[in-house]
């Protein structure tokens, strides 16, 4: 099946789209960024679970929590810049599948080190359409509808941190802690073929590795973890 591809000027000034696609491109954008803020709430409550299956402390139990917080944090600037370098649609496209890819391992992790790396790689996931999801929102609708458009990207957000820890409580309690992670699986694919099927391609502009300043993505990296791990 051929996709509706629109190819998009690497100056960045694009054109709105037109009719039902522009809700189409927000609806499929804005699964990743709803499972997203989910999964960072949702978790909370099965942690006594995972603590007894894994036999590990409560304490050690932050890192479930702080690998996936972290990794978005640390790494989200960097991949907003490689997003205008190569084009948005390709950055979002691979973060979703990303983001699929961890949720399944941590769903099936037979080891508690396992479960924590995999929740570091769904953070990179995260990050990945996090950085591209407002300017691809915005891109898509006219001038007088931004402002709306934003606002229901915002409510997206809130509402994921707002059902997560029922979500995560009822499916825990139904189905065990890993059924938290297997939903983002159809929730997420959908949201891949949608980004791309209906997101318009765009070129980026280019540059090489020397265009991303690498040192100060480390710097940034180190300074928040530090940071964040200090005040937790």
């Amino acid at each position: 099946m051929s996709r509706p591809a629109l190819e998009l000027p690497a100056t960045g000034a694009t054109a709105p789209l037109e009719g039902a696609r522009r809700w189409l491109v927000l609806f499929s954008i804005t699964t990743g960024t709803f499972m997203a803020n989910v999964d960072a709430t949702a978790v909370a409550v099965a942690l006594p679970t995972i603590a007894r299956e894994f036999d590990v402390r409560l304490d050690a139990l932050q890192w479930v929590l702080s690998a996936y917080l972290l990794t978005i944090t640390a790494v989200l600037p960097l991949f907003g810049r490689l997003a205008d370098m190569v084009g948005r649609a390709r950055i979002l496209d691979a973060g979703l599948v990303l983001f699929v890819a961890g949720s399944l391992v941590v769903a099936l992790a037979p080891t508690f080190p396992v479960l924590v790396a995999s929740r570091a790689l769904q953070g990179v996931g995260a990050a990945m359409f996090m950085a591209t999801i407002m300017a691809t929102a915005v891109t898509a609708f006219p001038a007088h509808q931004r402002g709306r458009v934003l606002g229901l990207v915002g409510s997206v957000v809130a509402a994921g941190t707002l059902l997560g820890p029922p979500l995560g409580g009822v499916l825990t309690g139904a189905f065990g802690w890993r059924s938290i992670f297997l939903v983002n699986l159809p929730v997420g694919l959908i949201g891949a073929v949608g980004t791309f099927l209906f997101v318009p391609r765009d070129r980026g502009t280019g540059g090489g590795v020397r265009a991303l300043d690498v040192p100060g993505a480390v710097l940034f990296a180190a300074a928040v973890s530090a940071l964040l791990l200090g005040l937790g």
